[in-house]
């Protein structure tokens, strides 16, 4: 074992998830994984619920990149489309009837697009009288930690940007359960 490698250690784990380490102790921790499957393997439990990795694993899977049988492509689509309900039934009544429903404080015109995490909606903000998107985190994900975590680093680094061709973040907030921005 190579002197620089540290001994298991449970709780520098958490804060590697919730990063709390130093670059320093992040690759001293990422240098032990790679010999440690007992860490390998905590680090999987705690990165996320078992549901998660099953989702994941589909999502990276042949059928997510077009491979595979029909029978895996149509249950992958089955998926996402149940994915996209999900988060459509978050959605409360709204009384404009060209909407789809209200999310919050914004009346919903559509659906965008969707991937891994969620949905993307074109919504219209009441308040200041503009459209937006709405990137909804999926409802089976929202109870994650780790997921959460993820969804809210994803729109930091998106409100650091400032450019053209990239729409400006505005805030983060909840629709029920589920995560938004």
């Amino acid at each position: 074992m190579n002197p620089t490698h540290q001994t298991c250690d449970r709780q520098r784990i958490d804060d590697y998830l919730d990063e709390r380490l130093s670059p320093q102790q992040r690759e001293e921790l990422e240098l032990h994984l790679t010999d440690c499957s007992s860490c390998q393997v905590e680090l999987e439990r705690r990165a996320a619920d078992p549901d998660v990795w099953r989702d994941a694993v589909q999502l990276l899977s042949e059928t997510a990149v077009g491979g595979g049988d029909e029978d895996s492509a149509a249950e992958f689509s089955g998926q996402r489309t149940r994915s996209l309900q999900a988060v459509l039934g978050l959605l409360t009544p709204t009384d404009f009837p060209e909407m789809l429903g209200r999310l919050g404080d914004y009346e919903v015109s559509g659906v965008v697009g969707q991937g891994g995490m969620g949905a993307v909606l074109k919504g219209f903000d009441p308040s200041l009288r503009r459209v937006v998107a709405i990137k909804v985190m999926a409802p089976h994900l929202a109870d994650s930690g780790s997921a959460r975590q993820r969804f809210q680093r994803e729109a930091r680094a998106a409100a650091a940007i400032t450019h053209d061709n990239v729409i400006d973040t505005y805030g983060v907030s909840e629709a029920g359960e589920c995560p938004i921005w």
